[in-house]
């Protein structure tokens, strides 16, 4: 007897077979439409963690700001406080809280750039900072070794006083260089910081080491409008440090003030005096770091300002005044 011919699918074998088939295409679509919905989801979220993200960085830099300004201005007032006081039996205390300043600002600086949500830009340079701090504590503590060997081993004056120039020229040259780098790092983050953020001005006039150039270059046209006239107490207007540079006398003494911040002072024929000047706050501070008065400070208000004369007041007792007279020779 032949084989019977295969029987045709049962209608309940056809109906499992559309089930499995519309399982498979229900669960593609499931998959697509589940992927689509996280992929939306996460967008979302993601610009939301943006937006959240970019304000925490914003807060989180400037609040670095006004701390790393904090720092830089103690760093350089106590600086100058300890130069001020500074005196020749006393070297080895000024050399220890000097190099002291620069460890502690080093501390500072790290504490914000160990700051969580800091602005890459601000953080690259200060690490920067650090570094040139780190550099510029050994290049003063060589410095400081070699004036205190001078004064140790060189016993004629005119030779001593010689050497204690060249060295000072020397670190001051070094010096010089770091600071114009430092300056114009200092002026590219600003720049960067106020592009990104535009609530708050980033301005390197925060930093007291720049208030005089940068108030001075300000009030240029005022002030040099104000000394054409017969004269004027500086205490109420910006007073440009660049009209005190040059050579002044008064009666037989002669005052050198450069442009890079040098001071020489001859009083008569006597005795003279070698240092850095500087004008804050409206203010006259000569710093005396060779000869006469080495390691005092004497600060003067300045009145009658014009272009070719100036008084200069000592603000403390005898309160002596000083009349300055521009000298072309």
């Amino acid at each position: 007897m032949s084989d019977a011919a295969p029987s045709p699918p049962s209608s309940k074998l056809s109906s499992h077979g559309a089930n499995i088939a519309r399982n498979v295409i229900t669960g593609v679509l499931t998959t697509v439409v589940g992927a689509a919905a996280l992929y939306f989801l996460k967008f979302n979220k993601t610009g939301e963690s943006t937006e959240t993200n970019m304000l925490q960085v914003q807060a989180t830099t400037i609040n670095a700001w006004k701390s790393y300004v904090a720092a830089e201005n103690s760093f350089n007032n106590n600086l100058n406080i300890y130069l001020a006081n500074y005196s020749a039996s006393g070297f080895e205390h000024y050399k220890e809280v000097s190099l002291s300043a620069f460890d502690q600002f080093s501390s500072e600086l790290k504490k914000i750039l160990d700051t969580k949500n800091l602005d890459p830009s601000f953080s690259s340079m200060l690490e920067r900072r650090m570094k040139t701090n780190e550099e510029g504590k050994k290049k003063y503590e060589e410095y400081l070794n070699n004036y205190n060997n001078i004064t140790q081993t060189v016993s004629d004056q005119t030779e001593r006083n010689t050497k204690l120039n060249e060295e000072s020229d020397r670190f001051n040259n070094e010096k010089k260089e770091r600071d114009q780098v430092f300056a114009s790092d200092v002026d590219e983050l600003c720049k960067t910081l106020n592009a990104k953020y535009t609530i708050y001005n980033f301005t390197k006039n925060d930093l007291v080491i720049y208030q005089q150039t940068n108030t001075n270059t300000t009030n240029t046209n005022n002030t040099n409008t104000t000394n054409t006239n017969s004269g004027t107490d500086a205490s109420n207007n910006s007073v440009d440090w660049r009209s005190l540079v040059g050579k002044w006398v008064d009666g037989n003494n002669v005052l050198y003030q450069q442009e890079d911040g040098k001071m020489y002072y001859y009083f008569g024929t006597t005795d003279s005096t070698y240092g850095s000047w500087q004008i804050y706050n409206n203010q006259l501070f000569h710093y005396y770091n060779q000869y006469y008065g080495a390691g005092n400070r004497w600060t003067y208000n300045i009145q009658n300002l014009t272009q070719n004369s100036f008084s200069a007041v000592l603000v403390d007792s005898p309160y002596t005044q000083y009349n300055f007279v521009r000298s072309n020779n």
